[in-house]
């Protein structure tokens, strides 16, 4: 490179490639291919959103039983409508059914109350154990049964988080089932143990702040926010480069670069940052102030939301409390009484 090349219009040329410097790992990702290396894969995540009482099946799955459901498909269903512009992106299960038969004397399977029965084997594939040997009318040992496995949000946290660091599990509305009985426990980080995961949104958004990078944004933040490319953001660095006095070689040299990592790069996804959290409506005001429970949700998948963005945790649990009232969505009665079809949770 040509000589004359001033030290202040290197360091201002540099600060480009400096911007680019944090998504070089798809240009190394680019060269792995071409010598036929295998690239590293993109993060993967488990984000599940858990409604207690299950829902009604006829309401809920589509009235096609197999085969491939299109738009027209979900917006048959009133439940699923939103969802029909992503039928192409959906992956609906139907056809299972849980085979937890339960009567008062055991004549029909076990005796142990059916929601802890369903919710300790849910998301375990375990067994649960004891079996209440009492009938109902005294409820001896009806919520004691516990899973003889570890839940899934545990064991896929050890494939995907850094450290094998354990799930972000949280209790919309509290914490419920980790005192008392079991008929509400989804979370087991050990055979017969509780996870009770997190029911304050504060303490998540605490464990936030510390990763969050102070706005306002620099300009180049901002323009990698609106998912610019690399390129985009060092544009007048690279012109200014190109302008001097060097080399065909240098030249030649610079346009290659410039090329690789426009074609490499793609979109900059935005940063986990205050400007960020403050888009999402996460203050200190608003997630110390809680609420009624439709506040609380959306605080709650707002704070999942943010997680994901920040890396901070790849493996997002979700679970409505039990018996809660959903009238926020519309809904006039308590989530039990309404899965137990009749309007009575009694029956």
């Amino acid at each position: 490179m040509n000589r004359t090349f001033s030290r202040r219009l290197v360091l201002r040329g540099l600060g480009g490639a400096a911007v680019a410097a944090p998504f070089l790992a798809s240009v190394v990702e680019r060269e792995a291919k071409t010598q036929g290396m295998p690239a590293p894969p993109p993060p993967k995540r488990l984000i599940v959103f858990y409604t207690y009482c299950g829902c009604l099946t006829n309401r809920w799955f589509p009235a096609l039983s197999h085969g491939r459901l299109t738009r027209d498909a979900y917006a048959a269903m009133r439940t699923l409508a939103p969802m029909a512009p992503y039928a192409d992106k959906l992956l609906m299960v139907r056809g299972i059914r849980a085979m937890n038969e339960w009567s008062f004397e055991g004549t029909l399977g076990q005796k142990n109350d059916e929601y802890t029965q369903v919710c300790g084997s849910y998301f375990t594939c375990h067994p649960v154990t004891p079996n209440a040997t009492e009938s109902s009318a005294s409820n001896a040992g009806k919520f004691d049964a516990t899973p003889t496995g570890r839940s899934l949000d545990h064991i896929c946290a050890e494939q995907v988080n850094a450290g094998g660091a354990k799930p972000l599990f949280l209790q919309i509305g509290g914490i419920q089932g980790s005192v008392g009985n079991n008929m509400s426990v989804i979370s087991w980080d050990q055979p017969n143990h509780i996870f009770p995961g997190t029911g304050t949104p504060l303490t998540v958004f605490n464990g936030l702040t510390n990763l969050l990078v102070p706005g306002p944004m620099s300009p180049d933040a901002y323009m990698a926010a609106r998912r610019k490319t690399v390129i985009d953001c060092v544009r007048d660095d690279l012109d200014r480069l190109r302008r001097v006095n060097m080399s065909q070689a240098d030249q030649n040299k610079l346009s290659a670069w410039a090329d690789l990592l426009h074609d490499a790069s793609g979109a900059v996804l935005a940063q986990c940052n205050t400007d960020n959290a403050a888009a999402l409506g996460l203050t200190n005001e608003r997630v110390q102030a809680g609420g009624n429970l439709a506040a609380v949700t959306s605080l709650m998948m707002d704070l999942a939301v943010l997680t994901a963005i920040c890396d901070a945790n790849r493996v997002i649990f979700m679970k409505m409390p039990f018996s809660a009232n959903l009238s926020f969505l519309g809904v006039g009665n308590d989530a039990t009484s309404i899965s137990h079809r009749t309007g009575s949770a009694l029956m």
